[in-house]
């Protein structure tokens, strides 16, 4: 995953969150795949940080999938705010 990640996997993914931004069946997969991402670059160990979260926020994923938040379609929110409630501390989302 690690190679992937450094070699642009990220920046295709932003890409084609702007892309298809209403296809629901593209944007919940897309989703989903972030979540496995994320999964793989989850430690167990306590105050140890995500691998991975740095490079969806530095990549600008992270601000696409926030501006998701607000979709239109229900499955699309839901399955983003699964994505931030799991993997990202949040006190209060949309």
């Amino acid at each position: 995953m690690r190679f992937l990640i450094e070699n642009g996997l990220l920046d295709l993914i932003k890409v084609a969150i702007q892309e298809h931004n209403n296809d629901k069946k593209f944007l919940v997969v897309v989703v989903h795949a972030l979540s496995e991402i994320l999964r793989t670059g989850h430690n167990p160990q306590p105050g140890v940080p995500n691998t991975f979260q740095a490079h969806l926020e530095t990549s600008g994923v992270l601000d696409e999938i926030e501006k998701l938040q607000t979709h239109h379609i229900r499955d699309v929110y839901l399955a983003v705010l699964n994505l931030i409630e799991e993997f990202f501390e949040v006190e209060d989302p949309i």
